[in-house]
């Protein structure tokens, strides 16, 4: 605000406090009605200060844009008069001082929202319009209720205490393992990933919360064999067949701490971007199986009793320890958040990769 804005806003609130008697009535949104009729009491006003007229010509735009809000509030003592405000801007104009939120009470038009009257003379009314409307009378404050939950405020002021918000995640996960020749598996496991956070309703402050993963890959492998005999009274004539099968069944399962925060927020709090961090214990079981089946033939004939089969079956764990971290997009109350990370068993380390899309609560 310029130094002359400042001056002005400084008188007008002076002759507000010595002169104006408005008080708690209640405060109405005003009608199409009664917005034409101030703005014609302006705009055909006189002699008007050029500073002034400056003013009123943001406010008119203000007036009619949908997206604003124009109130107007009964004088208490002065039947027949009304003061005008525009929800959240100050009498003298100054965009630096929009608020999202009210500077006055939510039913009463603060001090330095009113607007000045171009058209009134008398330095007593020099904010008041004309109007339809009868000021109530007025009515003593409630007595609060010394039972409600109540927390300190940023103005020394009271307010209900807030509890924590809860969010839930889920989506897809991907992570790295030993490869298997026999099967020929690529040691990639892919499953799904589940998180639950709380946190704060206040800006700032972390979350925290519990993950779990759950992840797999099969694979198998059939290698047919055929042996002729090549020496003997046999030799051309007799030939083993036979089929060997390889299968490995890996399952991952993991359990861990989520903690994250969000470092940026738009104005209008509709986007964050916050960093979350994840540490997991992960356990692998990986069931190996084998299995060989064989008979011998002669001249395409099987010999009787020749046919044998074998299978085996391993099982084998192995414990991870993973570290992820991530990048949460916070989009109103749904976040999208990919992750990159790592997992190891302290002597092989295997890249792990993550993407949740679930419910966020903004912090306020």
């Amino acid at each position: 605000m310029t130094i002359k804005n400042t001056m002005k806003a400084g008188l007008c609130s002076l002759v507000l406090a010595v002169s104006s008697n408005a008080d708690a009535t209640e405060a109405k949104i005003a009608t199409p009605e009664q917005i034409a009729e101030i703005r014609k009491t302006q705009n055909t006003a006189t002699g008007v200060n050029r500073d002034n007229e400056e003013d009123w010509s943001h406010q008119e735009d203000l007036m009619i844009d949908p997206k604003e809000t124009v109130l107007i509030q009964a004088v208490q003592g002065q039947p027949g008069y009304c003061v005008v405000g525009i929800n959240g801007y100050t009498q003298v104009y100054d965009p630096k001082f929009k608020d999202t939120k009210r500077t006055g009470a939510n039913n009463e038009i603060d001090l330095g929202e009113r607007i000045l009257n171009l058209a009134e003379k008398d330095s007593a009314k020099k904010f008041y319009f004309p109007c339809d409307l009868k000021a109530e009378p007025e009515t003593p404050n409630p007595i609060p209720d010394p039972n409600a939950p109540i927390v300190p405020g940023p103005n020394g002021t009271e307010k209900k205490s807030t509890k924590g918000n809860f969010g839930v995640s889920i989506g897809y996960t991907v992570m790295g393992t030993a490869k298997d020749a026999q099967t020929e598996s690529d040691g990639v496991l892919h499953g799904a990933t589940f998180q639950l956070t709380s946190q704060s309703s206040k800006k700032g402050h972390p979350w925290f919360g519990v993950a779990l993963s759950l992840a797999g890959n099969y694979s198998a492998l059939d290698l047919d064999l055929t042996r002729p005999a090549v020496d003997g009274p046999l030799a051309g004539q007799l030939v083993m067949k036979g089929t060997n099968e390889f299968s490995l069944q890996t399952l991952s399962l993991g359990a861990g701490v989520v903690v994250g925060g969000e470092v940026y927020a738009n104005k209008k709090n509709t986007f964050g971007l916050g960093i979350e961090g994840l540490t997991m214990v992960m356990y692998d079981r990986e069931q190996h199986k084998f299995g060989e089946s064989s008979a011998q033939y002669i001249n395409g004939n099987i010999v009787e009793g020749s046919d044998i089969s074998n299978h085996s079956d391993r099982i084998d764990s192995k414990g991870f320890l993973s570290n992820q971290i991530g990048l949460r997009l916070r989009f109103d109350e749904f976040c999208l958040t990919p992750k990159v990370g790592f997992r190891t068993n302290f002597s092989d380390i295997y890249p792990v990769g993550a993407a949740t899309l679930g419910y966020c609560p903004k912090q306020e």
